[in-house]
């Protein structure tokens, strides 16, 4: 009523800037909107559009770009224009320029007129793009475009959309925002029975032509877009409304213990907060007595589930020293536990290996008497250099098993330089030189930051040293793997140097051919 209403008030305005336009034989082309808004409306006829060919081209050029004419009409149009084509004795095969007139791409059009067996069976179509003339599209084998899709696979396509959308895809569906709005307590029968009828939608196109279902499959979709919407503004409201009375009656029972705490004392008060720890791990209510920990510090580590696992395993195993460390919070969890999992792993050391050895290679785990970050405390066992200096496991020592002639590598850190040397000549042997390892990465240090370390090189008895071409830089140059990690050049320079011999790597970490290895880790 509105165009109507609009083309009225403007030509009663300014006059008639379009005519209606009609073809010889009357029939319209274009202004049929113009003849519903004022029957008296200005007509010009063109006598030159004499046949139906001519009509049907003139009708589709004037109307098929407007947004008014549905895609229905567009489609009638082509059909009438292709009757009128063969009818007067034109190909078929002129479906390009139709194309430009509606819109439609070639393959479409072909579509159409394989609707249409009668425009196929003509002896001079040329037909739908692809097909030969006097054939059906069933003898002439069509080749596929990308932009083809056969109906089936619409439907196919269409069903996924609401199947998705409603029950098991995109989130949230329709039946998960039904089921969380159920648990708030909202009232959802109404969503209910849509989404019933929307699975029987889906059932009922099981079978059936695109055509005949695309309309129920399009409006299920658009039913569960928007139920999804309601609910989500909906479930937001309930949960913000649970939220504040939520906060409400913790405001509340917070004044009443407020009230209740204020006539105790304080030690009354810290009693009745300590109830809160559970009575199994009552030894940590004296670490608060104590002043180590607060309530709230321990709160927080029994609500952590691994931190809780870590305290369980320090209370039942970790020796007394340890956990006074923990208590006085002067030793962190993480470490206490690894601590506590290296003792349970290796109880004792392993005896040494049977047989005597002439090389020796040796990663002292020596102990710092500052704890520095990085500390190796952290990541191995440490000895001390007492036990260090006197290697022996169950009465046998290191000595024993250092042949007359053998020669020794030994790593020494920088701050171990001393304690080094001192284990050379308590294990035997007389220093010689050494091997720089220059790292990748600088290191920690109070005078001065590490970046290198040493591979002290010492002799017993008659060992001669290698030959001149196995002679190699006292600088090696390796990148800095995980801590205390040695480079694995050094195993090939030492077999270089001193081949076909009994090889023996003390503190070692990982076997390796060849060698025979000791350690709590190998």
């Amino acid at each position: 009523m509105s165009v109507k209403y609009d083309l009225k008030k403007s030509k009663d305005a300014i006059g008639v800037l379009y005519p209606r336009i009609v073809d010889k034989d009357d029939r319209e082309i274009d202004g049929f909107h113009r003849v519903d808004a004022d029957e008296d409306w200005p007509t010009r006829q063109l006598d030159h559009i004499d046949t139906d060919v001519k009509y049907w081209t003139a009708r589709i050029t004037a109307n098929t770009h407007r947004r008014g004419v549905s895609k229905k009409e567009r489609k009638e149009s082509v059909i009438e224009l292709a009757k009128a084509l063969l009818a007067e004795g034109y190909e078929p095969s002129l479906v390009n320029p139709i194309c430009v007139l509606t819109t439609f791409s070639p393959q479409y059009i072909g579509n159409l007129l394989e609707d249409n067996p009668e425009f196929l069976k003509h002896p001079g179509a040329g037909g739908p793009k692809g097909v030969k003339p006097g054939l059906t599209s069933e003898q002439t084998p069509k080749r596929k475009t990308k932009h083809d899709t056969s109906d089936k696979e619409k439907l196919d396509n269409l069903y996924k959309k609401v199947q998705k959308s409603a029950f098991n895809g995109q989130k949230p569906t329709s039946q998960s925002s039904i089921e969380k709005a159920e648990k708030l307590g909202l009232d959802v029968t109404h969503y209910t029975e849509q989404l019933e009828n929307i699975r029987q939608v889906l059932n009922d196109s099981v079978g059936r032509q695109y055509a005949d279902v695309k309309d129920d499959l399009n409006d299920a979709y658009k039913r569960s877009t928007g139920m999804k919407k309601v609910l989500t503004a909906q479930i937001s409201a309930e949960e913000t409304r649970i939220t504040k009375l939520k906060e409400s009656l913790r405001n509340e029972v917070a004044e009443e213990v407020t009230q209740e705490v204020v006539e105790m004392t304080e030690n009354e008060r810290l009693e009745k907060l300590l109830e809160e720890i559970p009575d199994e791990f009552s030894v940590l209510r004296d670490w608060v007595r104590e002043g180590f920990w607060s309530i709230d510090q321990i709160k927080s580590l029994l609500n952590n589930p691994a931190k809780k696992k870590q305290l369980i395993n320090i209370l039942e195993k970790a020796p007394k020293k340890l956990l006074e460390g923990v208590k006085t919070r002067k030793t962190s969890l993480v470490y206490a536990n690894t601590v506590v999992n290296r003792l349970e792993k290796h109880d004792s050391p392993p005896p040494l290996p049977d047989g005597v050895f002439d090389v020796i290679y040796a990663d002292p785990p020596w102990k710092y008497d500052l704890p520095l970050r990085g500390s190796p405390n952290s990541h191995y066992d440490i000895m001390s250099n007492e036990d260090i200096y006197n290697l022996n496991v169950e009465g046998v020592s290191i000595q024993d098993k250092i042949t007359e002639d053998s020669i020794l590598f030994l790593w020494a850190t920088n701050p171990k330089l001393t304690e080094a040397l001192s284990v050379v000549k308590k294990w035997g042997f007389d220093y010689k030189t050494n091997l720089v390892w220059v790292k990748d990465k600088i290191g920690t240090g109070y005078y001065v930051r590490g970046q290198h370390e040493l591979l002290l090189i010492s002799t017993k008895g008659k060992i001669p040293p290698p030959i001149e071409k196995n002679r190699f830089s006292s600088v090696l140059t390796a990148p800095r793997k995980k801590h205390s990690a040695k480079p694995e050049e050094v195993y090939e320079i030492i077999e270089v140097m001193y081949p076909n011999r009994r090889y023996l790597e003390l503190f070692a970490r990982n076997q390796r051919e060849n060698w025979t290895s000791w350690g709590l880790e190998a």
